[in-house]
């Protein structure tokens, strides 16, 4: 949090705890910042954290708007890859939910393309076995 000038999300701090702790959670890293006597840390709704040495402005407010958005969106991508494992979602399908998160990594992967995606957003997408790569993203998304 001290190099980034923003917010930040508590599911971005835990990803990068777990690679110490693999077996915490988001719950368990807020209630641990939480608890923290110093007054440290400072608690904006929907789950994200700054510090109190740094001042954040409405451009900071309105990423936790977007950054809210994103996340429901992409846990959406990333749990339809955990029940689906050999697909990813498609255009065509009959089920409407499913078109709209081929929407959702389409959009993704046209913003890595044109180098609008930040790399953290890249490697989740990446760990959830979403091509964002422009040689993989040409492809269609029902293609394995």
């Amino acid at each position: 949090m001290l190099a980034r000038n923003s917010l930040k999300h508590i599911s971005e701090t835990t990803e990068y705890i777990l690679q110490y702790r693999p077996d915490t959670n988001e719950r368990s890293v807020l209630t641990n910042v939480k608890t923290v006597k110093n007054k440290k840390f400072l608690f904006f709704k929907n789950l994200f954290v700054g510090l109190a040495s740094k001042e954040y402005g409405k451009k900071d407010f309105q990423e936790i708007e977007n950054s809210k958005k994103w996340n429901e969106k992409f846990i959406e991508l990333k749990n339809f890859r955990e029940v689906n494992s050999n697909k990813r979602p498609s255009s065509s399908s009959a089920d409407k939910s499913e078109k709209a998160l081929y929407l959702r990594g389409y959009i993704a992967r046209k913003a890595f393309q044109k180098r609008d995606l930040d790399k953290e957003k890249e490697e989740l997408l990446r760990n959830a076995g979403f091509p964002t790569d422009e040689e993989t993203a040409e492809v269609s998304p029902t293609r394995n």
